[in-house]
């Protein structure tokens, strides 16, 4: 399950599983922001790239020499005729900060 705390320093944690009534501990981030130009983040046989040339969360995702496609962020607003969907159309800031952990941990009965 995805998680993100927002505040001073926003923190983002993937946790694989929480048993019922079982609550987990994060400490913020210690590293330092950087501003990169670009973002490639590799997974096993999955390259999700940020080029910043436009909305795109991710602009590009490859499974090895397969194109899968871009990943966007959009809003969805509610209007007095309907729903409209609407895409970003640019990226006013990107910042990424390394941890050692990133991998995560798997969360164990004690």
């Amino acid at each position: 399950m995805p998680v993100l705390f927002e505040g001073v320093q926003p923190t983002a944690v993937w946790l694989h599983q929480l048993p019922s009534g079982r609550t987990e501990k994060f400490q913020p981030p210690s590293a330092d922001w950087t501003k990169p130009d670009r973002l490639d983040l590799k997974t096993e046989g999955v390259t999700w790239s940020c080029s910043r040339k436009d909305g795109n969360l991710f602009d590009r995702i490859r499974a090895g020499d397969l194109a899968v496609g871009r990943l966007v962020f959009a809003i969805n607003k509610q209007t007095e005729i309907g729903e409209r969907w609407t895409e970003c159309d640019r990226i006013v800031s990107l910042q990424l900060q390394e941890q050692p952990d990133a991998l995560g941990r798997e969360l164990r009965d004690a």
